[in-house]
């Protein structure tokens, strides 16, 4: 199965398992500076239905929405 594993690495290497892992990624750097998806997005630029799709691993973002997402992150 496509999927990340608990340790955060991607366990089958395919576009859908890149999202999974960078959503992933994106939902714990959010925990963990405490911001609401809401906050995040808004920080963000982007709408929360669309972050929402990203952590979610339903959306691959490009290269300038992770930048935005980094930024809005410090």
């Amino acid at each position: 199965a496509i999927g990340v594993g608990q340790d955060g690495w991607v366990t089958q290497v395919g576009e859908e398992a890149v999202a999974a892992a960078i959503g992933a990624s994106v939902r714990r750097a959010r925990a963990r500076s405490g911001m609401s998806t809401r906050e995040l997005a808004q920080r963000a630029s982007m709408s929360q239905p669309f972050l929402s799709n990203i952590e979610n691993g339903r959306s691959t973002p490009s290269v300038a929405t992770l930048y935005k997402l980094a930024a809005a992150l410090g």
